[in-house]
């Protein structure tokens, strides 16, 4: 991912018009569910979407590439086991 400034727009409204269309049976999501599925306010999808992403992600991407791999593949939620 060449970007020189590590900007980048996490679109929110992608995932939300995504699943409503696979999943067109279910209730709809928007972006207030999905911030109460997050635990976050909705104001922070606007942020994303004006280039106010955490550096973090940037990185995940660029881990994607170089690895050749899917995110699920290296970001492993921890078990209590």
């Amino acid at each position: 991912m060449d970007n020189p400034n590590n900007e980048l727009i996490i679109d929110v409204d992608k995932v939300i018009e995504i699943f409503n269309k696979k999943n067109p049976k279910l209730k709809q999501l928007d972006r207030k569910e999905v911030a109460k599925k997050l635990g976050v306010k909705t104001q922070l999808f606007s942020d994303w979407k004006r280039k106010k992403t955490p550096r973090l992600a940037w990185f995940l991407l660029e881990l994607e590439k170089i690895g050749g791999c899917d995110l699920e593949d290296f970001v492993i939620p921890k078990t209590d086991a």
